[in-house]
C-alpha cells in the first residue's frame, strides 16, 4: 500500500474535504498541470492548496502518471513537474511505510481518499498496492 499511501499523503496534505466523482471535470487536470509547471524552487507539500489536491484526485491521467513515476523514475517526465512531487513523497514516508509527520486528521483523510481512489480508479488502486 506504500505507493498509494504515498501518493495520497502528498496530494491530500492540508485538506479536510471528501471528493465527489460528479464534481470532476476537464478543468481539474488543466489546473494541476499548470500548478506542476510552475512549482516554486523551494516547493514542499505545504505549498499545495485545497483546490490543487481536489483537482489531482479527479484526474485518472494524473493518478496513473504519479504511480508510473513511483514505479520507474524515467517515467516521471510524462507530466512536467511530477519529479519534485515524487521526491516529496519519498521524503515524507519512512521505511516502515509510515508517515511520521502526518497527524491523525491527515491520516483519516488519507484513508478516506484511498477508498475514493479504490472506487474511482480500481485499476490504479490495485497497481499502486502491488508496487512495493
Amino acid at each position: 500500500m506504500k505507493p498509494l499511501f504515498c501518493v495520497l499523503s502528498l496530494v491530500l496534505f492540508l485538506t479536510n474535504t471528501s471528493f465527489g466523482q460528479d464534481e470532476c471535470n476537464g478543468a481539474n487536470e488543466a489546473r494541476v498541470r499548470t500548478f506542476l509547471k510552475n512549482l516554486p524552487k523551494q516547493w514542499t507539500s505545504k505549498t499545495v492548496k485545497k483546490q490543487d489536491i481536489y483537482d489531482f484526485i479527479c484526474s485518472e491521467t494524473l493518478v496513473t502518471a504519479i504511480i508510473d513515476c513511483l514505479e520507474r523514475a524515467d517515467l516521471c517526465s510524462q507530466v512536467e513537474g511530477l519529479g519534485p512531487f515524487v521526491d516529496e513523497i519519498y521524503a515524507r514516508i519512512d521505511d516502515g511505510n509510515n508517515c511520521p509527520t502526518c497527524d491523525p486528521q491527515l491520516m483519516d483523510m488519507i484513508r478516506d481518499s484511498v477508498r475514493t481512489v479504490q472506487k474511482r480508479f480500481p485499476k490504479q488502486y490495485i497497481r499502486g498496492l502491488s508496487l512495493f
